[in-house]
């Protein structure tokens, strides 16, 4: 193990900061909930996302838009009487 001496910054106790080798990188949690069912929907399939304030309206389209955009699929968001309707296009 090596030590290298902090010439700046913060101090850290002992003013060296140890190295570590060979620890292995945790794995990635790849079974996240997913907050819109984008990827179970076929092409024609739509939800409903209910919502009555004006203000929130940019932000969700944006989430459902940048959700399907990493999904590789299209979507389409219009307002209803009830809220937003997302629709999958292909």
């Amino acid at each position: 193990m090596q030590i290298y001496p902090i010439d700046q910054g913060v101090p850290y106790p002992g003013g060296h900061i140890p190295v570590t080798q060979r620890k292995p990188l945790p794995v990635r949690c790849v079974d996240r909930k997913r907050k819109y069912p984008i990827a179970d929907m076929d092409a024609g399939d739509s939800f409903l996302i209910p919502t009555d304030q004006i203000t929130t309206t940019p932000a969700i389209r944006g989430a459902v838009y940048g959700s399907a955009r990493y999904r590789k699929v299209g979507v389409a968001v219009r307002m209803t009487n009830q809220g937003m309707r997302v629709w999958r296009i292909w």
